[in-house]
């Protein structure tokens, strides 16, 4: 932190550093919750992907309160 003082003024500089680290984890899941024989069975062997994520910031004085992530498969 920089401060100058003029005549007539008053100039402060701040330097504040931080890094925001995005986790992405991924969970493959059965849709629904059976055990292997009701599941083979009725041939029921669909998946599907969660995804999670956490955002954490070096600095503990910023709070992030909205963020936008958007993911784009081809």
């Amino acid at each position: 932190m920089s401060y100058c003082i003029g005549k007539d003024s008053i100039n402060i500089g701040l330097n504040i550093n931080n890094q925001q680290y995005l986790y992405v984890f991924n969970d493959r899941h059965y849709k629904n919750k059976k055990s292997f024989l009701k599941r083979l069975f009725t041939f029921d062997f669909k998946k599907v992907t969660t995804t999670k994520y956490k955002i954490e910031n070096t600095n503990d004085l910023i709070q992030t309160d909205s963020v936008r992530v958007i993911e784009i498969n081809k």
